[in-house]
């Protein structure tokens, strides 16, 4: 579940966790490495090519959301462009948390 801190300057969001295991297994992000010698995350990233498949990580973003009841259908995904702009990796993703949090600003 979302969560939400405030104070007189500053606010805070958590994401939801189901939120953060898609944005590692988007970009490829293996935590429960077992090599007895390497427990370092491992990155393999994806290079995305064609919007649509970048549209598709946004667009299940948004139906998770949903789904989950974590907020409305809003999905967010930031991608970093090559040097080359030929293809783009996942930078992050966000959604809305809205029915979580309980605030239309989120």
């Amino acid at each position: 579940m979302a969560s939400l801190t405030t104070n007189q300057n500053v606010s805070s969001f958590e994401l939801p966790p189901w939120l953060v295991e898609y944005e590692n297994t988007c970009k490829g992000i293996d935590f429960n490495n077992n090599d007895d010698d390497n427990n370092n995350v491992v990155n393999n990233n994806n290079k995305l090519k064609t919007d649509e498949e970048k549209m598709k990580i946004a667009i299940e973003v948004s139906k998770q959301s949903v789904i989950r009841k974590t907020g409305g259908p809003f999905g967010c995904a930031i991608f970093q462009i090559s040097e080359d702009e030929k293809s783009s990796k996942l930078f992050c993703l966000g959604s809305n948390l809205v029915t979580s949090a309980n605030n239309c600003m989120l």
